[in-house]
């Protein structure tokens, strides 16, 4: 919805014909909160820590990356699991 703010036209498009909101606002509101703490906390986002820190070699970035990419395939497990 921020999109009609910006540019009302896009949502003219048939690409954009029939998009309804498939998450509820309080989901996506917690998710961009969640996403600032970490990121707050790897001192850091993950596209920095991977592509300028670990180009630099730097340990604290390759920790973090290790640890993003853990997250990541734990969470897939266990989703996968799950079936959600």
């Amino acid at each position: 919805m921020a999109l009609y703010y910006v540019c009302p036209e896009a949502l003219a498009y048939p690409i954009f014909a029939g998009m309804e909101a498939t998450h509820p606002s309080w989901s996506i509101l917690l998710g961009g909160v969640l996403t600032g703490v970490g990121t707050q906390l790897a001192n850091g986002c993950t596209t920095g820590h991977g592509i300028a820190g670990m180009s630099r070699f730097s340990i604290r970035s390759t920790v973090a990356v290790a640890v993003f990419m853990g997250t990541v395939v734990a969470c897939t497990t266990l989703f996968g699991l799950v079936g959600a």
